[in-house]
């Protein structure tokens, strides 16, 4: 609860005033320079609504009082509020405590000197401000460099890994050569077989006439029979060297067969190397019209990877985490319904309530894993699908749009994506 305190803040300011000297009147206020003085009006006007009866106070103040936060218009309402109502300005004053903002209690309060103090405060907050972004600024730019660092040394890396790909290509290349060249050997073996198997089956042949003549000849000279069964067994003694020579060329043929498949295993392929991806293309017609252009693309039959609280933060930030991500998930899936687009939606944390309950949706919503930033699950998805499918990737965070163009993707900005998904 607010207690007062404005007579120990009037001291403190009023020394302040004294070591700064005696400022002019100042152009107006700006809202935004005094907000922790317009916040706390919001506040107590929360506070005495729970009063019975309810203190008097602007009543268009009302409708603030479920904002989250206040927006420069918002402010802007409060301050011209206070400073039509000085009864009300004073009673807002009275109830701040020890802990009140100092802006808050020179405004409200409006101690001797309370301009020159607040101007003196106000300057004093700006400079911090200036201060504290310069900071910030310095190591955006450090973590910038040590990006760039390994970068470089990816790079390095990955050529030194290119270099020793391309000579154990070498070395392959010059294995598959020798192969083929067995491979030739052997095919001219084989051949030179054949050759030698059909004169094989000549002399058979031959030999089969001989006997058909020998067994004519024995029939019409039955009678001479010990020169008959000497005959037939010449040609019995011819036909057991022509069975002998068969054989040997037979297994000859499969022993060349069996090099030949050999050589077949041992020659390896070397794989080709991964396609890269291609973007979507975008008529020129399109030029210049963001809108039409993410309309285009989210129709084209690509995945559609989406930064979730990137889009709902910028877009929706007034709502709740909770509201935000059931309000993208209905229109994603609206969106589906109109053009069977192929979405994911990836949101940051696998910790909130129902982020593991399984719902039928028509869209993929996933989440990372504690620790994992949601970019790099969407960098892993990037990865893991197929070159030859087109992806378009919908965030505004330079980082994930510097890699997702890096490997072929195409990037929409949360603005012309919410405009898509709200026409």
């Amino acid at each position: 609860m607010f207690v007062s305190s404005t007579r120990h803040a009037s001291g403190t300011i009023g020394t302040m005033a004294a070591q700064e000297g005696e400022l002019e009147r100042s152009a107006p206020i700006d809202a935004a320079d005094i907000r922790p003085a317009l916040e706390a009006v919001v506040d107590y006007v929360r506070d005495i609504r729970r009063r019975r009866p309810v203190p008097p106070y602007p009543t268009r103040l009302r409708v603030l009082l479920e904002r989250r936060r206040l927006h420069h218009n918002d402010l802007r309402v409060v301050q011209r509020e206070v400073e039509r109502n000085d009864a009300f300005r004073a009673a807002v004053a009275d109830a701040l405590d020890d802990s009140a903002d100092p802006i808050a209690v020179l405004w409200l309060g409006r101690p001797h000197g309370w301009e020159a103090s607040l101007a003196a405060e106000i300057a004093s907050r700006r400079n911090d401000a200036v201060e504290e972004g310069a900071a910030a600024e310095k190591r955006r730019r450090e973590a910038a460099e040590r990006r760039a660092d390994r970068a470089e040394h990816e790079r390095d890396a990955a050529i030194a890994q290119a270099a020793d790909a391309d000579t154990a290509r070498d070395a392959a290349t010059e294995h598959v050569a020798e192969l083929a060249a067995q491979l030739d050997q052997a095919r001219d073996e084989i051949s030179r077989l054949r050759t030698e198997l059909r004169h094989s089956e000549d002399r058979r042949a031959a030999a089969a006439k001989k006997e058909q003549d020998v067994r004519a000849e024995l029939d019409a000279e039955r009678s001479s029979r010990r020169g008959a069964e000497q005959l037939r067994n010449d040609v019995l003694a011819s036909q057991a060297a022509d069975e002998v020579d068969r054989a040997e060329l037979e297994s000859a043929i499969r022993k060349v067969h069996e090099a030949a498949e050999s050589l077949r295993e041992l020659v390896v392929v070397p794989p080709a190397a991964d396609a890269r991806r291609t973007p979507v293309a975008v008529p020129g017609r399109l030029t210049g019209r963001p809108v039409d252009q993410a309309a285009h693309l989210l129709r084209a039959g690509a995945s559609v990877l989406i930064d979730g609280y990137n889009v709902t933060l910028t877009h929706r930030g007034t709502l709740t985490l909770p509201e935000q991500r059931d309000w993208l998930v209905q229109r994603c899936e609206q969106l589906r319904t109109r053009w069977a687009t192929d979405m994911t939606i990836v949101f940051d944390g696998d910790d909130v309530d129902g982020a593991h309950q399984r719902q039928r949706r028509l869209i993929a919503v996933m989440w990372s894993p504690a620790g994992v930033d949601a970019d790099d699950v969407i960098r892993d998805e990037i990865a893991r699908l197929p070159s030859t499918r087109p992806i378009v990737v919908v965030t505004d965070d330079r980082a994930i749009r510097d890699d997702a163009r890096a490997a072929g993707c195409n990037l929409v900005d949360t603005a012309a994506f919410v405009a898509v998904l709200e026409s």
